[in-house]
């Protein structure tokens, strides 16, 4: 995105108000600059609230609404617009947190007898710079940064602060210390995988106990009240303007019920905890 102006001198002025969006942005792999960024995301917010406040300001009119009332429709949507936006950074480090832990487990208890069986612990970890998805490429670029020359406890201190995941920080930060110490590696993060474990179990119990009111306040929210609820509303408005509602609101309505069920369920679906020893 080219550079405005406008837009530029607001991003300026809200950029003090987010301190972590460099860090966040290199975590995340946006390979975008801060400012260059946040010009982004209040352009994209400016587009869905004037689109949004627009198509409301018809429906005013058509029912014979002050269309001034859009302009509160425009402030909602562009916060709205502008929260979900600044927070793609944060999404992307979830999203990237629960792919390095899917396999984590496996991976460490791999290296672990690999390194207790006589593997040098560079050795053991070229062994996993393959079939473990995105472990798999965090664990690779600590092999070639090694590979050019720069001590490994440096780079997995290092790396460990470039992590989104706190389990595999703990990992690095415990292997870094035991290189640098010289004590039993694998006795040490023997320890700490099961830890992690335990963490990982706890965690999917505290979801299965979460999932059970989320699906009432989905049946409740994407399932009776738009059915009861739309009946009631298409009555009261054929008494309020003694017509029939037109079709055009009908489908605007089923499509923003559409809208809250999909988001709902996408919801459920990223808090959902997933761990390959647990599938």
């Amino acid at each position: 995105m080219k550079k405005i102006p406008i837009l530029y001198n607001i991003a300026e002025a809200l950029l003090p108000y987010f301190p972590q969006l460099s860090k966040k942005l290199e975590i995340a792999e946006i390979k975008k600059k801060p400012l260059e960024f946040l010009q982004e995301v209040i352009g994209l917010s400016l587009l869905n609230s004037i689109a949004v406040s627009l198509i409301f300001a018809y429906i005013f009119i058509s029912f014979e609404i002050p269309a001034i009332y859009s302009l509160a429709i425009f402030f909602l949507m562009f916060f709205f617009s502008f929260y979900n936006f600044s927070h793609i950074p944060d999404l992307r480090m979830l999203k990237k947190k629960r792919e390095i832990e899917y396999d984590l487990v496996y991976a460490i208890r791999q290296f672990i007898i690999e390194v207790s069986s006589g593997v040098p612990i560079f050795d053991a970890l070229l062994s996993l710079t393959k079939g473990y998805g995105r472990l798999s490429e965090e664990i690779k670029r600590i092999v070639e940064r090694t590979t050019l020359g720069e001590p490994l406890s440096l780079v997995l201190k290092d790396e460990a602060e470039k992590t989104p995941s706190p389990a595999f920080k703990r990992v690095l930060l415990q292997l870094a210390n035991e290189i640098v110490s010289g004590a039993d590696v694998a006795g040490s993060l023997s320890s700490l995988v099961d830890q992690i474990v335990k963490e990982q179990i706890i965690e999917v119990k505290e979801y299965g106990h979460k999932l059970n009111p989320l699906v009432m306040f989905y049946l409740v929210i994407g399932v009776i009240f738009p059915t009861m609820g739309l009946v009631l509303i298409v009555v009261l408005l054929s008494f309020i303007t003694k017509a029939t509602v037109p079709f055009f609101y009908l489908v605007i309505l089923a499509f923003l019920i559409g809208l809250f069920q999909l988001m709902f369920l996408g919801f459920i679906e990223t808090s959902r905890p997933k761990y390959a020893m647990l599938s």
